[in-house]
C-alpha cells in the first residue's frame, strides 16, 4: 500500500491516498483517531469486513465498496450482458433438466452465506437429478434459505482446470492457470460424488507448473465482467471447455480477493512467492494508475458518486 500510495504522489501530486484500518466500534466499524479531509473524497474497499452497511457511516464521498452479489444474480448479469456461462439453473421442486443443454452431468453448487472454496459442491449424473431434487429442494424452501445452483459440468480434460483472474477496477492484476492433479471422477466406484476439496477453483492439490500465466482471451473476459460490477477487487474463475475454444465464466468473488495482503491469499505469497506474484503485472504501478483513473473521473473532474 506504501508504495502505491508513493506512486500515486509521485504521478498525480493532486491526490493524497492514506491506507486506513478500520476499528470496529459498537457494531460499525470507523476510522479511529483519523479524521475525514473536508476536500472530496473517495473509499476503495479492498478487503470484505462484515457489517458492510455500517463501514464509515460518517464517509459521505464515493464508495467503492466489496459488497457480494448472490450468485444467481451474477449468471444473470453475466448472460445479459453476453458473457457466456454454464446451462444452469436453480434447485427446486419443480426443476426439470433437459441433457441435450446440459450434458451427462451437473454440479449442484451452494449459495448460501459460507459456501466458497468449493465445500458442499456435489457432482452428479443428470439421469440421477430427479432422485436427488426431491430429496433435498424442499429444505431450501424454509424462511431464510437460499437453493443451490444447478450447472453443467463442463469437461476441460482428464484433469480439471481453469484460469483465475483478478482485476483491480478493471486492470488485470494477477491471472493463473491451475490443474488438478486428480483426473476427473468419472468413473468413481459411486455415482454421487461429494467434492469437498478438489474442484476447478480450489488451490488443494494444483500442479504448480505454469501457474502464473498470461493469457489475453482470459484477461480480456475478466475486464468485461468487471465492467458489470462496481466491487473494486474481482476474483474471476473462467474455464475453456476440451473439445471447443469456448471460455466460459465459472463465477466471480468479489470478497477477500486482494491476494497480496489478503488473509485468503497468504498460501499463494508462502508457495509461489510474493515478489513473483506482484511483479506479474507490476500490481503497484497497475494499481496506482487505476486508482489515478478512478479519482479523475469521479473526483477531479467533478463527476457525482
Amino acid at each position: 500500500m506504501k508504495e502505491i500510495g508513493k506512486l500515486i504522489e509521485e504521478r498525480e501530486p493532486s491526490l493524497y491516498w492514506q491506507p486506513l484500518e478500520l476499528k470496529p466500534s459498537e457494531g460499525r466499524f470507523r476510522l479511529g483517531q483519523y479524521r475525514l479531509p473536508k476536500v472530496p473524497s473517495m473509499m476503495l474497499q479492498f478487503h470484505m469486513f462484515p457489517a458492510q452497511n455500517e463501514i464509515i457511516p460518517e464517509f459521505s464521498g464515493p464508495r467503492l465498496e466489496a459488497n457480494p452479489i448472490h450468485k444467481a444474480i451474477q449468471l444473470r448479469m453475466l448472460e445479459k450482458a453476453g458473457i457466456e456461462v454454464p446451462p444452469w439453473t436453480r434447485l427446486e421442486r419443480k426443476t426439470e433438466l433437459d441433457p441435450d443443454i446440459f450434458g451427462d452431468y451437473v454440479l449442484v453448487k451452494p449459495t448460501e452465506h459460507g459456501a466458497s472454496f468449493g465445500r458442499g459442491i456435489v457432482l452428479l449424473r443428470t439421469s440421477e437429478f430427479p432422485a436427488y431434487r426431491d430429496e433435498h429442494a424442499r429444505a431450501y424452501e424454509q424462511p431464510g434459505r437460499s437453493s443451490p445452483i444447478v450447472q453443467k459440468f463442463v469437461y476441460t480434460g482428464e484433469k480439471p482446470a481453469s484460469w483465475r483472474v483478478v482485476t483491480f477496477l478493471g486492470k488485470v492484476v494477477h491471472s493463473r492457470y491451475q490443474e488438478i492433479e486428480d483426473k476427473t471422477p468419472f468413473n468413481a466406484p459411486t455415482t454421487r460424488l461429494l467434492l469437498q476439496d478438489k474442484i476447478a477453483t480450489n488451490t488443494e492439490g494444483v500442479v504448480r507448473d505454469g501457474w502464473l500465466k498470461k493469457d489475453e482471451i482470459v484477461n480480456d473476459i475478466a475486464r468485461k465482467v468487471s465492467s458489470l460490477f462496481p466491487t473494486p477487487v474481482l476474483a474471476t474463475d473462467i474455464i475453456k471447455a476440451h473439445d471447443s475454444d469456448e471460455y466460459l465464466v465459472l463465477e466471480v468473488n468479489m470478497g477477500d480477493c486482494w491476494l497480496f495482503s489478503s488473509r485468503l491469499g497468504e498460501k499463494h505469497r508462502v508457495r509461489f512467492g510474493a515478489d513473483a506474484v506482484r511483479a506479474q503485472y507490476d500490481v503497484a504501478s497497475t494499481a496506482a494508475d487505476a486508482i489515478i483513473e478512478e479519482a479523475r473521473s469521479r473526483l477531479l473532474a467533478g463527476s457525482p458518486a
